[in-house]
């Protein structure tokens, strides 16, 4: 897997994110940190739309095409994956405001991680089936 894969979906998604902060609003030290908390979210969106056109793509450039299971269960297991980022994220966002920052930063942390497993997995998803 090469970096170039990853450099389209990530500054697309830097793109938005700085967008969304800068567009139209003052921001302050707490809404950034708000939207640093629930960004996981937004990354594992952008990987699962990204995954989506692989398989589409893949299917129509292959001679062969991809089993209906075999989209059904990546669908399946990308819900999965994703319902926890969007927990993590909000409870996260939450210990931010009781000021619990250091459980919120653990938890971003998982959300970070959770979310960058959901980009690695789409990306390389042509691959892998």
């Amino acid at each position: 897997m090469l970096i170039w894969d990853y450099l389209l979906p990530g500054s697309i998604i830097m793109l938005k994110f700085g967008l969304r902060m800068t567009t139209d609003q003052e921001t302050n030290g707490a809404d950034t940190l708000k939207a640093i908390m629930v960004f996981p979210v937004d990354i594992a969106f952008l990987s699962l739309s990204y995954g989506s056109a692989i398989l589409y793509t893949s299917e129509i450039s292959t001679a062969t095409t991809i089993p209906v299971k075999a989209v059904l269960t990546t669908a399946f297991i990308a819900i999965a994956l994703l319902l926890p980022v969007i927990v993590v994220s909000k409870k996260s966002e939450r210990a931010l405001v009781l000021a619990k920052t250091k459980k919120a930063s653990l938890l971003a942390a998982l959300g970070y991680f959770l979310a960058l497993t959901i980009t690695a997995v789409s990306v390389s998803i042509d691959g892998m089936l």
